[in-house]
């Protein structure tokens, strides 16, 4: 017969089990209380959330465990295509070298929320209520979402900025916009007084991009010619392009001022007054009286699509332009709208009928350029073309007092 001593031992024996001491018996136990880890972030299912869940296991069933069972645990509750994007993405090192922290932190950034933390925090400022959902549901939903906001680590700044960015809804400010959710993300003390500043260096990058992409200038000179009736009489106009920006781009004429041999255009010289002390002529500097010759206009001849016309060379246009006659005689090549708006110096508009591509050559030297049809009695022959096809040098030879030398100008026009 036992005594009560010993009945009591055996009854705590029988009622408190021995805890199991074999460490594989023990994983396998653990294990079988942890669920996979699937990813899927549009659902929500981050390693993030996966591991809040089961944290205490690691952290307080497992603490017997060493660091290497913990992690090799760790690890084998992630389902195949995780378990190899960790593995490739530790590279050269090897699961069995990364401590459990390391893991832990590793699995947060590479199985996290797809969504950056603008777009989280603008989500949850453009929730609603789903009319199938009863309020309970809602508020957890409300409480999930604010708490992915994370309105803690919110300041002011940061709060401006995303209504800042969220303001911008139209679609002109699509890259601005792409800018600044950078320029946000980059930095967290961006306040709005950096993104306004940020937003001038964008619009001014935009401009300058699109200016060397046209390769064009905003303003063109151009010249036209109408009868009187003491014959033709000239008229200066200026064609202004329909630039989108209000600043004028500073454009280098084509060849130096023959009246100073500075790099401007002949209207702009301050010489054009100027009474010269060698020649008593005025309209140009000392040691420019030959070359201010060439101011004068000279009529040339020109072959277009093998038909004879006459164009007058004027190195202060910038835009070749024939007139409808022309055009018609040269067999009406289809045209394309003109791209440029036409204006006199008293204000009149100069009716462009349009515009077209092709080659043309003086000499040796062809080049591609573009014409603009114009209800005006005569053709004109531009500054662009008269340097691509180094007329100038052949100007410099035939001075206007001399009519008769000539020289013929081919052009073909492209289909």
């Amino acid at each position: 017969m036992i005594s009560e001593e010993q009945f009591q031992r055996l009854l705590a024996a029988l009622t408190h089990s021995t805890p199991a001491t074999d460490p594989a018996k023990k994983f396998d136990t653990l294990a079988g209380r942890i669920v996979q880890f699937c990813y899927d972030p549009e659902a929500d299912l981050t390693f993030e959330a996966w591991y809040r869940r089961h944290a205490d296991i690691f952290t307080v069933d497992a603490k017997s465990l060493d660091e290497a069972t913990r992690v090799r645990l760790l690890l084998h509750k992630l389902d195949a295509p995780s378990y190899e994007k960790y593995v490739n993405y530790i590279l050269p090192q090897t699961p069995q070298e990364v401590k459990f922290d390391d893991a832990i932190s590793t699995l947060k950034d590479l199985f996290g929320p797809q969504q950056s933390l603008f777009s989280t925090r603008y989500t949850c400022l453009k929730l609603t209520k789903d009319p199938k959902d009863d309020f309970a549901t809602y508020a957890g939903r409300v409480n999930r979402e604010c708490a992915k906001f994370k309105l803690a680590e919110c300041n002011e700044n940061q709060f401006k900025c995303l209504i800042f960015v969220c303001g911008l809804q139209s679609s002109e400010d699509a890259f601005i916009r792409l800018k600044l959710l950078d320029k946000i993300e980059s930095d967290p003390n961006c306040t709005i007084q950096i993104l306004a500043e940020e937003c001038k260096r964008l619009l001014n990058l935009r401009h300058d991009t699109k200016m060397i992409e046209n390769g064009s200038p905003v303003v063109h000179s151009v010249k036209q010619f109408l009868p009187s009736r003491q014959g033709q009489q000239k008229v200066n106009s200026k064609t202004n392009a329909q630039a989108t920006h209000p600043e004028v781009i500073p454009r280098l004429p084509p060849s130096a001022c023959w009246f100073c041999g500075e790099m401007h255009f002949i209207k702009d010289c301050p010489y054009r007054h100027h009474k010269c002390s060698r020649c008593k002529t005025i309209g140009h500097k000392e040691g420019y009286c030959n070359s201010s010759k060439r101011r004068s206009k000279r009529q040339r001849p020109s072959r277009a699509n093998g038909r004879s016309t006459t164009q007058t060379v004027d190195s202060a246009s910038d835009l070749t332009v024939i007139n409808k006659e022309t055009w018609q005689l040269i067999g009406e090549p289809e045209l394309k709208p003109p791209s440029l708006i036409a204006h006199s110096a008293s204000g009149d508009r100069i009716q462009l009928l349009g515009q077209r591509q092709c080659t043309y050559s003086f000499h040796d030297a062809s080049a591609q350029g573009t014409f603009y049809v114009a209800n005006t009695p005569s053709n004109l022959l531009g500054a662009e073309w008269i340097a691509k096809m180094g007329i100038y040098a052949f100007m410099d030879c035939l001075p206007s007092t001399d009519p008769g030398q000539q020289a013929e100008i081919n052009v073909s026009i492209a289909d």
